[in-house]
């Protein structure tokens, strides 16, 4: 798998997004929405049948809608049990077959749904909104991003599995925003000590996130931006000053996917971004903050000191000079590191 870093030689402000075509909210049908209700059916079935509803009544998940839908609280072994009844249903077999079958053929031919199924994630994340895009391109500090819509979430985390990856590399784009929000009271940015149950115990970029598709809004790139902004780090949009997408990074490895990486300052000093930090809806994303200067020769030494080898299915708690950053987080410090190059300071000063 090959990755990428494109650095824009002009930053792409609000307003030089060009969509074709416009993209439109997501709305109630289609395969992939018939694709979601069967698999939410048959998991409702099952956690009945197998007993599972009580344990998640007991937190707090009192209707059978928000049973189906938190089911990654289940201990380990119950949930196994789950997969494996959603990977024998035929109903599940068969609405995911349909999917392929209409949009994807050529993948049947070398998997079967059974093999398919056993790459994803079941029953989490089963949505019929994931966004995608058909490509981008970059002109004179102008975006043009081709075919933003919709995929089911499952096609979506097929592309995060390295062998499905190495047969059918790049079947979809599901882009992603990653920020570097810096404080210019000691031009210094926050980056996340992951906590939660994906990737836990390495660093990662915050924010980060999917590009969502809202209704009434007519740049998706830049409202994602500014909602994972409100949701992780409790900034708002008026804080953050003139925030511009500063180049796109393809990450073969955690997201199999284009991430736009946007850099804007904020008036905040570090401290007052803690305080925001703590009160922020998804503040649980992240153990805590940690802090780097916006200097090119202090990012080569970070990333220097945190390029460790970690293996996904046991990350223990290290500490912070031994955290592993997630391969997102290496390549948007490595952009960020050649924004900041001979006119750093100018863009600093002048708030390019």
């Amino acid at each position: 798998m090959i990755s990428e870093i494109e650095l824009y030689p002009e930053a792409v402000r609000g307003g030089r997004i060009d969509y074709d075509p416009a993209p439109q909210p997501s709305g109630v049908g289609g395969i992939e929405y018939a694709c979601t209700k069967v698999i939410s059916a048959v998991v409702g079935e099952l956690l009945g049948s197998l007993g599972y509803l009580e344990d998640l009544r007991a937190q707090g998940f009192n209707t059978l809608e928000e049973a189906v839908k938190n089911t990654r609280k289940l201990p380990g072994d119950k949930r196994k049990e789950l997969q494996n009844g959603l990977r024998k249903d035929e109903r599940v077999l068969g609405s995911l077959a349909k999917l392929m079958e209409a949009k994807y053929p050529s993948v049947l031919k070398v998997y079967q749904i059974e093999d398919l199924l056993g790459m994803v994630g079941l029953p989490d994340w089963n949505d019929a909104d994931k966004t995608v895009m058909k490509g981008s391109y970059y002109s004179g500090g102008r975006l043009v991003i081709k075919g933003l819509g919709y995929e089911h979430s499952y096609v979506v985390q097929l592309t995060r599995n390295k062998e499905f990856n190495e047969k059918f590399p790049r079947l979809i784009d599901s882009p992603s925003i990653s920020g570097v929000i810096f404080s210019i009271k000691g031009v210094e940015f926050p980056i996340g000590y992951r906590g939660g149950l994906n990737l836990p115990n390495t660093g990662m970029t915050t924010p980060a996130g999917s590009v969502a598709i809202p209704e009434n809004t007519k740049d998706p790139v830049f409202w994602s931006f500014f909602n994972e902004a409100q949701n992780e780090l409790g900034l708002v949009k008026n804080d953050i000053l003139g925030p511009a997408i500063v180049g796109r990074i393809f990450d073969p490895y955690v997201g199999g996917n284009s991430l736009f990486i946007f850099l804007g300052p904020t008036l905040w000093s570090k401290e007052d971004m803690v305080k925001k930090w703590e009160d922020a809806k998804d503040r649980y994303e992240h153990k805590k903050l940690l802090w780097i200067k916006l200097s090119p020769n202090y990012i080569w030494r970070t990333l220097s000191d945190h390029d460790l080898p970690y293996d996904k299915k046991n990350l223990p708690e290290v500490p912070d000079e031994k955290l592993p950053f997630l391969y997102p987080l290496k390549q948007t410090l490595t952009l960020i590191g050649k924004v900041g190059s001979p006119d750093f300071q100018y863009r600093i000063k002048h708030n390019m």
